[in-house]
């Protein structure tokens, strides 16, 4: 069975937060599976990774802003993959491009 990277952070703004993604060649289907920080993983919401030879660049939207999320990618083979957590920015706070905070 093989391992899942963290996915990688691209950017952040109040309401999405856009990540690159590696798939595991052993696995038939991914998902990006996110949570706000103090939900249960049993409580989160998913998108489906599209099949890919190559690193993916998803888009999670419709976030609160102002909260922290984790983020993970899970196959059907069950390996699950390390977590990200990041913080979305808070309405007006700045308006830089890319000035979120990454908690880990």
């Amino acid at each position: 069975m093989s391992t899942l990277e963290k996915p990688e952070f691209i950017s952040a703004d109040e309401t999405t937060i856009s990540v690159k993604v590696n798939v595991d060649p052993d696995a038939n289907t991914h998902k990006l599976v996110y949570k706000q920080y103090p939900q249960s993983w049993s409580d989160a919401d998913s998108i489906p990774i599209p099949a890919a030879n190559t690193a993916v660049m998803l888009d999670v939207v419709e976030l609160l802003p102002a909260t922290t999320y984790c983020l993970r990618v899970e196959a059907d083979t069950g390996v699950v993959g390390e977590e990200l957590i990041v913080d979305t920015q808070a309405v007006d706070c700045n308006n830089q491009p890319g000035a979120c905070c990454i908690v880990q």
